[in-house]
């Protein structure tokens, strides 16, 4: 393709507000022109983040285009859906969506589900409480810092003990055997 071309649909690209027309540029340019995502993003002034989400968009079933057009459902949705790996998954989310009026926040916890088999359920530790655990870590065990890290797929308890190795093994072994005696 040549270099004319190239610069004709990088900058239709960057117009385009039709996601859909968006994406089939996106393809066209990395299909026949042999551009790669961080070369369109660095030319366009965009993440290649956005770039990839754009160019899966290209997957999308045609009903959720009926669906965008129709103002069913906006360009964030479709962009949320288009992370589903089968048109099977695309067509229930899409469908519970619709049913229950989802807006882009709850349909990504949706996604991320069925993706992951992940609910979104408890909730995280206030920062009083964070606070006070570290805060009993540390007089419990001197010389130790505890950092506490919560996410809806996973928490993370992170001891730093800091002195020589005969201490700090001394600490861990101790806190281990501690949390074995719970069990």
């Amino acid at each position: 393709m040549l270099n004319d071309e190239k610069q004709d649909l990088l900058k239709r690209f960057s117009n385009e507000k039709d996601v859909f027309l968006k994406s089939k540029l996106l393809e066209s340019l990395v299909r026949n022109a042999d551009m790669r995502v961080t070369e369109i993003a660095r030319q366009t002034g965009v993440t290649t983040a956005y770039v990839s989400q754009i160019r899966r968009i290209v997957r999308i079933p045609d009903v959720l285009s009926d669906g965008y057009y129709a103002k069913l459902i906006s360009a964030s949705h479709l962009i949320i859906i288009s992370r589903l790996k089968t048109e099977v998954d695309m067509l229930k989310v899409y469908e519970e969506v619709l049913s229950s009026s989802l807006s882009a926040v709850e349909t990504e916890a949706l996604v991320r589900e069925k993706m992951y088999g992940i609910k979104k359920n408890g909730s995280y530790l206030s920062p009083e409480e964070k606070k006070e655990q570290m805060t009993f870590f540390s007089n419990l065990y001197p010389d130790t810092e505890l950092s506490v890290i919560q996410t809806r797929i996973k928490s993370k308890l992170i001891f730093t003990f800091k002195g020589d190795l005969a201490h700090t093994g001394k600490l861990v072994r101790k806190m281990l055997q501690k949390l074995r005696a719970e069990k």
